[in-house]
């Protein structure tokens, strides 16, 4: 079964949650829940990584904000974009959202994104 979550182009906090979904990947696999997975765990841990490129673009100006790996931010592409995941893809990336160790200053963000990302993702049959 596939998930996809839709970034549409009237909500206002697409970008800040597309950049909340792609910091949880690269911080929340160094938790201490993480626990083990191995190279299996790596595997979905990249195909999430590939799936956010996929929908986004590199910021490049020299001013621009990194992300916590040193690669330069990224934004979505377009009016409308959609992430497709597979169920246990979906399950990781929220799993990875609420064991990230963030700042209590944007707890209010996280809160709303992993809530969005909870209900925003349409199942498909694959």
């Amino acid at each position: 079964m596939k998930r996809i979550v839709s970034f549409k182009s009237a909500d206002p906090k697409n970008q800040q949650r597309f950049e909340l979904l792609y910091t949880a990947i690269l911080v929340g696999g160094i938790t201490p829940a993480r626990g083990q997975g191995g190279i299996e765990v790596l595997r979905k841990e990249g195909r999430l990584l590939d799936a956010l490129d996929a929908i986004s673009d590199p910021v490049e100006e020299s001013h621009a904000r990194r992300l916590p790996n040193g690669d330069p931010a990224r934004c979505l592409r377009g009016d409308v974009t959609q992430l497709v995941l597979s169920q246990a893809d979906h399950e990781l990336l929220k799993k990875r959202l609420e064991e990230a160790l963030w700042q209590p200053r944007i707890a209010r963000d996280v809160v709303d994104c992993v809530d969005w990302f909870t209900t925003a993702a349409e199942q498909q049959d694959a």
